[in-house]
């Protein structure tokens, strides 16, 4: 026993990272996601602050992204799209500089069993990535349903699916997806 101690006080600072294992720099207006509130806060920065790569910290291990059923109309072979699509996805839309907001539609319930469902929705405006053709913008208004969780390995939450209902406009988020993925 006190060989063990006698190893750790020799450490200059036993919590350091060994080597070969990188500390994750994570930008200042990160929100470490302690609730489902803050997963959704982060969202919006990432995409005020055109960081593509930060998707993946808010998806679950099985993320899926739901597109709505119209827009199998516009792309037939529409499917899921996983964490690796969102984040083409989101890296194509991050070429020309969005803006977005997300507001509650429906009170937030309580978690159950460390999941949860929040329902916001949205309005998402990019200039147009086809050319000079018109519309010089392009807006996409809807519903966005976020199936959250507790992570099983710490207090942070995570997106385990993300369902989206088109609303009124022409375009819907996934849609956009869609389009600027090349169909996915």
């Amino acid at each position: 026993m006190a060989a063990a101690l006698l190893a750790i006080a020799a450490c200059t600072d036993p919590f350091d990272l060994r080597e070969g294992e990188p500390h994750e720099e994570l930008p200042e207006w990160w929100l470490i996601p302690v609730t489902p509130q803050l997963v959704l806060e982060d969202l919006v920065q990432l995409y005020e602050n055109q960081a593509a790569s930060l998707i993946s910290n808010l998806a679950a291990e099985g993320y899926r992204f739901l597109p709505d059923p119209s827009d199998a109309v516009s792309f037939p072979d529409a499917k899921e799209l996983d964490v690796d699509d969102e984040e083409r996805f989101t890296l194509s839309l991050l070429a020309n500089p969005p803006t977005l907001t997300l507001t509650p539609s429906r009170p937030d319930g309580a978690p159950v069993n460390d999941e949860i469902e929040l329902y916001r929705d949205y309005t998402l405006t990019v200039a147009s990535p086809f050319g000079n053709e018109p519309p010089p913008v392009i807006t996409a208004e809807g519903e966005a349903v976020f199936r959250l969780q507790r992570s099983p390995v710490g207090v942070e939450w995570e997106i385990v699916e993300w369902e989206d209902r088109r609303g009124a406009t022409e375009w819907s988020w996934g849609l956009m997806k869609l389009e600027l993925t090349g169909g996915g």
